[in-house]
């Protein structure tokens, strides 16, 4: 750098090596530093807001294709299990999502099927239908019985020495309700046109189907190997209807009216 005193060639430094001046500071280098920093604290808040907005926006898209996927698998394992409804025991883990829906779609319709009989026979009876009696109660039923059955099953095949997961179970079991609940759609659209016996008939096997048919398609999908294979069945069926037997009486209810809705 040169000297401001003596212009003479000296080493970067406080004073000059020649003449001992006070050499000046070079303020562009500071200048331009300060100004460097002050860009990126000015940028920085500008910079936020946009790129959050971008990782939001990524993870509604991601969360979208989600929804986008699983409504896909399960279109395409409603269509299939419709079609061929033995396909259900080649059901693995990856038909689990689809199969809790096909169990909360029936709970739905159960309850919301009693909710709207009750609603329009009960002015004339029993006064307006109630939602959280008529409609939440059925609907928590039949949630708790589709959610214990697979249960009472899997112990059932443990016992029977199968190899077997809960998760499969469960996926079998609500693609084994496919039919099922087929046939209560059916039975519904016979009611509203009227036909009361074959309405009762057709709601009877699509309800008890799934409490004792069901538990034992799946046990017969695999050898039993320790207990004899009636005995399993037999007692398997016993305890189903049983779970079923009990949610059906108010027990349920009275337990559910301690709380408020």
């Amino acid at each position: 750098m040169i000297c401001q005193n003596c212009k003479q060639e000296t080493e970067e430094g406080k004073f000059c090596t020649n003449c001992g001046a006070e050499l000046a500071v070079d303020q562009s280098a500071a200048t331009v530093e300060a100004s460097t920093e002050s860009t990126v604290e000015t940028e920085t808040p500008e910079t936020t807001a946009p790129v959050q907005a971008e990782q939001a926006g990524q993870e509604t898209n991601e969360y979208a294709e989600k929804l986008k996927g699983i409504s896909a698998d399960f279109g395409q394992f409603f269509i299939t299990l419709i079609k061929k409804p033995t396909e259900a025991r080649n059901a693995d883990q990856n038909a689990l999502v689809s199969s809790i829906i096909v169990m909360a779609i029936f709970s739905i319709l159960v309850a919301l099927e009693r909710y709207i009989t009750i609603s329009n026979y009960s002015s004339d009876y029993f006064g307006s239908a109630s939602f959280t009696d008529d409609f939440l109660i059925p609907l928590l039923k039949y949630i708790i019985l589709f959610a214990l059955i697979p249960v009472i099953t899997f112990a059932a095949s443990k016992l029977s020495a199968q190899e077997v997961s809960l998760p499969v179970i469960i996926a079998k079991y609500g693609s084994y309700l496919v039919p099922f609940l087929l046939l209560y759609v059916i039975g519904v659209i016979f009611s509203l046109i009227k036909l009361g016996f074959p309405f009762t008939v057709v709601s009877t096997i699509s309800i008890l189907g799934p409490v004792l048919i069901i538990p034992i398609l799946i046990i017969l999908e695999k050898p039993v190997k320790v207990f004899d294979r009636i005995y399993v069945l037999i007692a398997l069926s016993i305890v189903s209807y049983i779970i079923y037997g009990y949610l059906s009486t108010s027990g349920l209810g009275s337990f559910l009216d301690n709380f408020d809705f």
